[in-house]
């Protein structure tokens, strides 16, 4: 009798642990093949909206500042490592006869300079001043001064250093008659640091701005996917500008 109980126990037993370990593993299947799919998803969605990023990235623009005497030359490329800024006067010529064409000035920035400028981008210099407030300012010298916080047209802090805002930069730029080089470079030194304070920092306002202002109908997830390759470009900064000199109220390139 003892016999008989201890068999069916044992079969039970047997049973029982065989029926666990069925149940266990079906279970263990489910979650295995459950994560794999949400897995499966996820790199779905994440390809759908982000494509890989690219090794380089290369982008030129000349900027005129329609209400000021300005062109910028801007070039920005990763497999440089470099951010280059090109300011130069709109009242230049080449010699006595060839000037400088204002109705097709990318034309005339590649066969001056050897620029070549994938867009051209009308700005006024309202934008350019909320531009360089957007950097928070700009870090420099003052070799040429700052405009007084109480009396807007007078000019202090010669030779110091301080954050220089865009409406200070503005007052300077709008006050020039006969830019030298060494003048304007230091005017594409203040846009260069701007850009890389700027792009750094980037936010969904800035680029909001930048569309609004600059017409560059650039997306976010186009930022996104570039914005390693981007930061890459301001390890080294270069800004300059021509050398010339002022005859008859024209800039005549050496």
């Amino acid at each position: 009798m003892k016999s008989d109980i201890k068999n069916n126990l044992l079969c039970f037993s047997v049973s029982f642990f065989c029926s666990l370990v069925l149940f266990c593993s079906s279970i263990a299947v489910c979650l295995f093949a459950q994560a794999k799919n949400i897995t499966a998803a996820d790199q779905s969605i994440k390809e759908s909206y982000y494509t890989a990023k690219p090794i380089n990235f290369s982008a030129q623009y000349l900027i005129e500042i329609t209400d000021l005497p300005f062109y910028f030359y801007i070039s920005l490329n990763s497999s440089a490592s470099e951010c280059s800024v090109f300011g130069f006067s709109k009242h230049c010529i080449k010699n006595s006869r060839i000037s400088f064409n204002g109705h097709n000035p990318l034309e005339s920035c590649k066969d001056f300079f050897n620029l070549y400028a994938n867009k051209l981008v009308n700005i006024d210099r309202s934008v350019l001043e909320r531009f360089v407030n957007l950097a928070g300012g700009v870090a420099v010298s003052l070799p040429y001064g700052i405009t007084s916080p109480s009396m807007p047209e007078k000019f202090i802090s010669y030779d110091s250093n301080a954050r220089l805002f865009g409406f200070s930069l503005v007052a300077i730029m709008n006050e020039e008659t006969f830019p030298d080089q060494k003048r304007i470079s230091y005017y594409s030194q203040i846009i260069c640091e701007a850009l890389k304070s700027v792009l750094f920092d980037f936010t969904q306002k800035d680029l909001d701005f930048l569309n609004d202002n600059f017409n560059l109908n650039i997306s976010y997830v186009d930022y996104y996917n570039n914005r390693k390759a981007i930061e890459g470009c301001f390890e080294k900064l270069n800004y300059n500008a021509p050398e010339g000199v002022w005859i008859n109220s024209n800039y005549f390139l050496q």
